[in-house]
């Protein structure tokens, strides 16, 4: 059961970490194709704080995951004496998740916003996981 519960946390941890390091190394790239991206809609004027709150919450998340990854496949004591730090965890990746299927559905892009529902899937059954495994 914990193998499941750290290579879930992993494959989270690949997902926001190469996401917000993209981000990051091609912010101006990123920039222009967020502001066609959104140029129909609201978000357009707040693109340049939208695309760092949303690298800032994928790189959180990414450090997070990675913690609990190694404190799950190292049975790190803290951890496992205080799984809520698996639940804030999940808690933040949901929150960055939304961010993302928010920005899509704003954008018409009902297609990538449905993209992201396995991650959710992903996260709600890790949770039921950490309460069958911890009693988080």
């Amino acid at each position: 059961m914990l193998t499941i519960v750290a290579i879930s946390y992993f494959l989270l941890f690949v997902l926001f970490f190469q996401s917000s390091i993209d981000k990051i190394i091609n912010w101006k790239d990123n920039y222009t194709w967020l502001q066609d991206y959104f140029s129909k809609t609201f978000l357009n004027r707040f693109t340049k704080f939208n695309l760092l709150v949303i690298t800032i919450l994928e790189l959180t998340s990414a450090l997070m995951c990675i913690c609990c990854f190694l404190g799950v496949i190292l049975y790190i004591s803290f951890i496992h004496n205080y799984p809520g730090i698996l639940v804030l965890t999940n808690i933040l990746c949901s929150i960055t998740l939304l961010f993302l299927f928010t920005g899509q559905r704003i954008a018409k892009d009902y297609l990538g916003a449905v993209r992201i529902i396995p991650y959710f899937i992903l996260i709600l059954v890790l949770t039921c996981l950490l309460y069958y495994s911890f009693g988080a």
